[in-house]
């Protein structure tokens, strides 16, 4: 009985043994990386602003260039969010629309705004006539 709990001491002590060197090893590499800040904004980035539809997500992209790009767009019922996010963000057109697959919850906002920021051959258009599935 004596050497169970002299076996049980021994594990304790090299439990406490690495996690004093795990909790060492933390502070002296890893803590010092969580303290670096990210360097100073270059006015290059690209923007990337989320829009909630519902169900999923309309996804807005904007090169340090000036080009946008609009992922999937929701339904009709959230697309005024989609629609006001744009202009809030002062899109005034886009330059791409990309639709994740063609289902009514992915392509279907103010079928007149994505004609006008998209120009007469909207991408909204030709997705149209895929088949859903």
């Amino acid at each position: 009985m004596s050497g169970a709990r002299r076996g049980c001491g021994c594990a304790v002590a090299v439990l406490a043994i690495v996690l004093v060197a795990a909790a060492g090893f933390v502070y002296t590499f890893v803590r010092p990386k969580w303290k670096e800040k990210p360097p100073p904004p270059s006015g290059k980035e690209m923007k990337i602003v989320v829009f909630d539809v519902g169900q999923g997500d309309s996804i807005l992209l904007v090169s340090p260039s000036g080009m946008t790009m609009l992922i999937d767009s929701g339904d009709e019922a959230n697309g005024k969010k989609v629609v006001d996010g744009l202009k809030r963000e002062n899109v005034d057109h886009l330059d791409y629309f990309v639709a994740t697959h063609p289902h009514p919850d992915h392509i279907e906002p103010d079928t007149g705004f994505l004609t006008a920021t998209c120009g007469a051959g909207s991408p909204r258009a030709a997705l149209s006539e895929m088949p859903a599935g």
